[in-house]
């Protein structure tokens, strides 16, 4: 498979990314309640990205979530999971007794 270019959407989405993880693994470090709790890691992720305008208003900040200027929560989501599958100590006591129950939950569910 031949290199992108510099610039090209597969390196961008790769460099967002790349952004992401950091910024969220250093919440979840940081901010070790967030390991279990999205909205909460949500509310800390969005208020770094505002971090730039200090005195912005609830309206203001719909006006730019629907344009797309707030990491979304689905991506804030799946990149807790990807990096609490990856590195287990950002993992929260939550993701222990989910785990721990899994194979019940299968056996229940016919799987």
């Amino acid at each position: 498979m031949a290199e992108s270019p510099p610039g090209s959407t597969q390196k961008i989405v790769q460099r967002e990314s790349t952004m992401n993880k950091q910024k969220i693994a250093a919440i979840l470090l940081n901010h070790p309640k967030s390991m279990d709790d999205d909205n909460l890691l949500q509310a800390l992720v969005w208020k770094g990205e505002m971090a730039g305008n200090p005195n912005i208003n609830a309206m203001d900040f719909l006006r730019l979530y629907a344009a797309g200027s707030f990491t979304s929560p689905e991506t804030i989501r799946r990149t807790r999971q990807r990096l609490q599958e990856e590195y287990p100590h950002l993992r929260g006591s939550k993701y222990k007794i989910r785990h721990d129950h899994q194979e019940t939950w299968k056996k229940d569910l016919g799987y």
